[in-house]
């Protein structure tokens, strides 16, 4: 039974190793680490459903997305206001600047005819100025990361893994580089689609496919 004002890991800190006779040095050590962990953890505890907006075109990958709740780094952020037809490489407001895997400016990307683009949309505790928002109530920054870069990005088959994702903000100088904490959204195939842009979105909040 949980003890209201308690901590869900309170448990396992108070967890006495040399009570239960196990090996007491490296089970306290596991014990913080699981605690620490947990407590600067990334998660969207509420809402970030992402759906195809009604104005999709091979300049705008509009999405909507309703209502949303989290933490970054353990800090629990201001609630983000459901978004529609937010087209996610026009940086506005909690809309940070686009970038490609290199770290290289995506914003204001126009696909060609019958390309297409490996897009994730991630929530980051970046400022958009090589800096980070570390403070309850803070507001998170959107980005989305392409796959690949400006030159090569119709080439690419497959969306970016969170290693690369890392990579990519790290490499994005006087922009997100400082990001320390971000958490995955969505994956979104953007298709120019023969002058019928679309988009297909595959959910992936709190990096449920493990990527």
């Amino acid at each position: 039974m949980s003890i209201a004002g308690r901590s869900p890991l309170a448990g396992l800190r108070d967890f006495d190793a040399k009570k239960k006779g196990w090996y007491t040095k490296t089970v306290n050590e596991f014990v913080d680490r699981i605690a620490t962990e947990y407590a600067t953890r990334c998660e969207i505890t509420s809402g970030g459903l992402a759906s195809t907006g009604g104005s999709v075109s091979a300049s705008a990958m509009q999405l909507d997305l309703t209502a949303m709740e989290g933490l970054l780094g353990g800090f629990i952020m201001a609630p983000v206001a459901a978004k529609n037809d937010v087209d996610y490489f026009n940086t506005s407001g909690d809309i940070g600047q686009a970038i490609f895997q290199d770290g290289a400016t995506a914003a204001g990307i126009s696909l060609a005819t019958d390309e297409t683009a490996f897009v994730t949309v991630i929530w980051t505790n970046s400022d958009g100025s090589d800096g980070i928002v570390g403070v309850d109530n803070g507001a998170g920054l959107f980005v989305a990361v392409v796959k690949g870069a400006a030159a090569t990005y119709e080439a690419q088959t497959a969306h970016l893994t969170t290693e690369e994702i890392r990579d990519a903000l790290a490499a994005s100088t006087t922009v997100h580089a400082a990001t320390t904490k971000w958490v995955h959204i969505c994956r979104v195939l953007w298709d120019e689609n023969s002058a019928s842009p679309e988009v297909t979105i595959v959910m992936n909040r709190n990096n449920g496919l493990g990527i």
